[in-house]
């Protein structure tokens, strides 16, 4: 097990550096503010490699992925899709705006 001291806390400071419309006092990131990351990483992917510290990111992300996949079926419903908001959101629900606009994004095949 990878120590996971501060990882919240460095995403959330990588999304205050991309999103202009992230309010950090929140500590609640929007589907907006993971597009401005998103959009912001090819810019950063050769720094953290150089330091190799997005591993650990992405093996947390996809633990909860895991978690929040309760069928087994390596596919997220809109359900299990809920579930890993919220723990990405540190418990909060999604609402409904956030959990269609995040399946919209996410849903490649177009199919729910």
């Amino acid at each position: 097990s990878r120590p996971r001291d501060g990882l919240f806390d460095n995403l959330l400071a990588d999304i205050l550096d991309a999103s202009p419309s992230f309010n950090a006092s929140s500590r609640s990131v929007s589907v907006l503010d993971i597009r401005y990351l998103y959009r912001s990483e090819p810019y950063r992917i050769p720094r953290q490699m150089a330091f190799n510290n997005g591993e650990a990111l992405m093996s947390y992300v996809e633990n909860l992925i895991k978690k929040a996949d309760t069928n087994g079926d390596n596919l997220l419903d809109t359900e299990e899709l809920r579930l890993l908001l919220c723990s990405l959101f540190d418990g909060r629900e999604p609402t409904e705006r956030e959990l269609s606009q995040t399946m919209e994004v996410l849903d490649l095949e177009q199919d729910e």
